[in-house]
């Protein structure tokens, strides 16, 4: 008679199994990001240099200027852009009930410390909202973190 045993492997003991992934640095992620903004028409490579100087270490995001507040914005257009896994993102929200959560920079702006979400995974909405870390802005012009952190939040009205 035989028995059998099953043998229980949590997410993180399989996670540790995988192939290690090397991160870009910080170089590789910058032209990566500039290349994909120009590529999709968001923003011109040229708008990014005053950034390329002083790279921080880490995950940071470029984010091109933002002309208009979000209520105004074609967001069918602004989600065919978002893609992942060779599909297109498809925008579901009406954008009468967006609003802005922060005033957007009318110039290109580098945000650092950029948390890439992994620990945020399979938690409600609710209870991220109220652990949303702030992003830290860079300014160029003022060589120096703004003392004003800007939280990444786009509030939806129902």
């Amino acid at each position: 008679m035989s028995t059998t045993e099953q043998i229980t492997v949590t997410y993180e003991q399989y996670r540790s199994l995988q192939q290690p992934v090397t991160l870009p640095s910080s170089e590789e992620l910058f032209e990566f990001q500039r290349a994909v903004l120009a590529d999709k028409g968001l923003a011109r490579p040229e708008m990014f240099d005053q950034f390329a100087t002083r790279l921080p270490s880490g995950l940071f995001l470029l984010v091109p200027s933002q002309p208009d507040p979000a209520s105004s914005l074609n967001w069918n257009d602004l989600m065919a852009r978002v893609e992942l896994g060779g599909k297109t993102g498809k925008n579901y929200l009406d954008p009468k009930y967006l609003e802005d959560g922060i005033e957007a920079p009318k110039v290109p702006t580098m945000l650092v410390s950029v948390m890439d979400g992994y620990d945020r995974l399979k938690v409600k909405p609710a209870a991220s909202l109220s652990a949303l870390v702030t992003a830290t802005v860079w300014s160029p012009r003022e060589s120096k973190l703004l003392s004003e952190p800007a939280s990444l939040i786009v509030s939806v009205t129902l």
